[in-house]
């Protein structure tokens, strides 16, 4: 009997700890430049482009943090010479970020999702691939999954047209 009410005693006691958890998880705001400042040493500006500064902490993986971020973990890596050597506890790193006020007015931010292409980005937003590889000072046609793109001039892409099929009708 004693057992059994301690139990419930402890049972209690998490779920209201729970409760609690719970309630400030969604408390939190989710917003992109909340997390930036919560969840970085800083930012920093090096040539015009702008980086958000993540302290490594234990379990994180590369994967991870380009999630977290919304980065590819290629752009980790080119701009961080010191991950080619791995990723250490307490290591500091640049995160490409591309800030609100750096985006042209008229323009809007586009993230590469799988399959897409230079080509099928352009094409979607009615621009040639020059002007697009030029907004983004872009070398090669290469492009990765989460990478942001800047659209100049177009305020939504253009929706492809689908055909409807039509339906045989018996005379």
């Amino acid at each position: 009997m004693i057992i059994r009410n301690l139990l419930l005693k402890t049972v209690s006691k998490m779920k209201c700890w729970i409760l609690i958890i719970g309630i400030i998880g969604f408390a939190v705001p989710s917003k992109g430049a909340l997390l930036v400042g919560s969840d970085s040493v800083g930012i920093e500006k090096i040539g015009g482009k702008s980086y958000i500064i993540h302290q490594v902490d234990p379990q994180e993986t590369l994967f991870g943090i380009s999630r977290r971020y919304n980065t590819p973990v290629n752009e980790l890596v080119q701009n961080n010479d010191s991950l080619k050597d791995g990723l250490k506890i307490g290591q500091r790193i640049r995160v490409p970020y591309i800030e609100p006020k750096m985006i042209p007015e008229g323009a809007q931010v586009h993230h590469v999702t799988p399959g897409e292409t230079l080509f099928s980005i352009a094409k979607s937003y009615n621009i040639s691939m020059d002007k697009l590889m030029e907004a983004n000072a872009l070398k090669g046609t290469d492009l990765s999954v989460g990478q942001a793109l800047i659209i100049e001039g177009v305020k939504e892409p253009v929706k492809p047209v689908v055909a409807k099929k039509w339906k045989k009708q018996s005379l």
